[in-house]
Formats: structure tokens, sequence, C-alpha cells
């Protein structure tokens, strides 16, 4: 978990709401995540964008990341190339 926070912060991006421990981050990626989903998904990276955890499902800048695929996957590597 650190070591995804620390990647996070290192592109600029701060989790929302660090409690305790857990497998999954809230971030605010500061652009759509519709639009970073689908470019991520044709480089092979599978991500759900905020919206589909509102209810509202609106579009939205917030994203839920697993930990553990964001240090092991190479997705932090392929976001600080977006």
């Amino acid at each position: 978990r650190s070591a995804a926070v620390q990647s996070l912060e290192h592109l600029g991006i701060r989790p929302l709401h660090m409690t305790g421990n857990g497998l999954f981050l809230w971030v605010d990626m500061g652009c759509d995540t519709d639009a970073l989903s689908a470019r991520a998904l044709q480089d092979g990276f599978v991500l759900a964008p905020g919206r589909y955890f509102s209810a509202t499902q609106a579009a939205s800048q917030l994203m839920r990341i697993n930990v553990l695929s964001f240090v092991r996957s190479g997705f932090a590597e392929w976001l600080s190339r977006h």
C-alpha cells in the first residue's frame, strides 16, 4: 500500500481519505476516468471508472485503484506516460 501511495504521489496524484489498511485507494485522477479507462483498456489494463461506484452513474474524476495491481501490473508506469 505504501509503495502505491508513493508512486501516486510521485505522479502528482493524492489518495483521498487514507485511513487504515486495505486493498483499495480512492484517488482523484484529475481527468475523466471513463476516457482514461478506455485508453488503459487499449493497452491491456482493465479499470473501473468512478461512475461505476456512483448511484447516479455520473462521470467522475475519482477512481478506485487496487493497490496490488497498481504496483505489480505496470499500471504505474503506464500512468506516468498518459
